[in-house]
């Protein structure tokens, strides 16, 4: 297939939206563990719905490894970020040797046109070496993929725990796979625009302002209840 810079960004911009959607996914889960533990201020809205909170969580879970596997699939019908940087190491003549830059100076306001040097074959390297680096999380992410999301292996289909004592894969390693699939691909966005996406939405602290209202609504419900029984024992003398 012949590539152009358009195209190229195209498919960057597609795996952006993955790995905001993994991020994303992973703040909402991390703020849950944060404001609805024991002995946190919503740990009641938690556990009064613990029903709908457990789905939840479960499937924001579940897309998270889903999305994750997507990204780091290597096999070749696949495009991921093995594949992207296979894809820019085979076009890189696509990638300019410069670019043009305007700085602008913060007491005078006065711009000032430069001119930025780009090392195309530096920004392969760093970007096989920041992917060569997660080789062992990837691994474990593959086998729990392999084992539960895109099959149910048979040696843990009733024994899901012992997959992930086997493969533990934390928060933190998790996150660490978004970042460095963010890294990599704006190395390569940012030499063809001369600009880098951010893999996290700006209004992602919504999840709290919905504990708290959830949090506000369990509060006048009681008092709502409260005040009903007082009537109702008002009435009944």
């Amino acid at each position: 297939m012949d590539y152009t810079k358009n195209s190229l960004c195209k498919i960057i911009e597609k795996l952006f939206r993955e790995i905001i959607k993994a991020d994303a996914n992973l703040c909402i889960i991390k703020q849950l563990s944060e404001y609805c533990g024991t002995g946190k201020k919503y740990e009641r809205v938690y556990l009064d719905y613990p029903g709908f909170w457990t789905i939840m969580s479960l499937d924001v879970e579940n897309e998270i490894m889903h999305t994750l596997s997507k990204l780091y699939d290597e096999t070749s019908a696949s495009v991921g970020i093995k594949k992207l940087i296979g894809i820019c190491k085979a076009n890189m003549h696509l990638f300019d040797k410069e670019q043009n830059e305007t700085y602008t100076d913060m007491d005078t306001g006065k711009p000032t046109l430069y001119v930025r040097k780009i090392d195309m074959s530096a920004r392969m390297k760093e970007a096989e070496k920041t992917y060569d680096h997660w080789a062992e999380v990837r691994g474990k992410l593959k086998s729990i993929r392999n084992a539960s999301i895109a099959h149910n292996d048979k040696n843990y289909f009733f024994e899901s725990d012992k997959l992930y004592k086997e493969f533990p894969l934390t928060y933190g390693e998790i996150e660490d796979l978004i970042s460095a699939a963010e890294a990599i691909c704006n190395l390569f966005y940012s030499a063809l625009t001369g600009a880098a996406m951010a893999s996290r939405p700006s209004n992602i602290d919504d999840i709290q302002m919905l504990l708290e209202s959830a949090y506000i609504g369990q509060e006048m419900r009681a008092d709502f209840y409260k005040k009903k029984r007082k009537m109702v024992g008002q009435t009944k003398k």
